[in-house]
């Protein structure tokens, strides 16, 4: 009787690159996978700078795509896993539109101070997540509900 088993492996190393036959396969996918992503966050991106009007759509545009690139920078250097999923999400977006729709309708604020306080709001978000995951503080989503997650 033969057998049809694999010859073994060598020992892993932990870090798994492609080789060249499947390079090609391997760039198809993260294409494929990119830019549904890509269209994702620009809409969410409109969606977040909504409430300054149809004039400023390049505004949205450019925060989403930001988002899209910078966010998935981020989390590859803060992540703790190998391949981080990440991205813009609608439930973040609707709370930070309504923020946005708030600082359009004061008067006293201009565009440029209203997309300076969404982004440094944004940004003060990231920070508090990175202070979370140094601190350990993750485990305690366990206390939350399940329907409130």
């Amino acid at each position: 009787m033969t057998s049809r088993l694999a010859p073994a492996q060598p020992a892993s190393t932990g870090r798994r690159f492609p080789d060249t036959a499947s390079i090609g396969g391997e760039l198809a996918g993260g294409f494929a996978s990119a830019i549904p992503g890509l269209v994702y966050a620009l809409t969410l991106g409109l969606l977040a700078f909504g409430p300054l009007g149809t004039q400023h759509v390049e505004i949205g545009l450019r925060a989403g795509f930001a988002a899209a690139v910078f966010g998935g920078v981020a989390a590859a250097l803060a992540s703790g896993t190998q391949l981080p999923a990440t991205g813009p999400r609608a439930s973040v977006t609707l709370v930070l539109t309504g923020f946005v729709l708030l600082l359009a309708q004061e008067p006293t604020l201009g565009l440029e101070e209203v997309v300076s306080l969404a982004s440094l709001c944004v940004i003060g978000a990231g920070v508090i997540q990175l202070a979370f995951g140094a601190l350990g503080l993750g485990a305690i989503v366990k206390f939350v509900p399940y329907p409130v997650v």
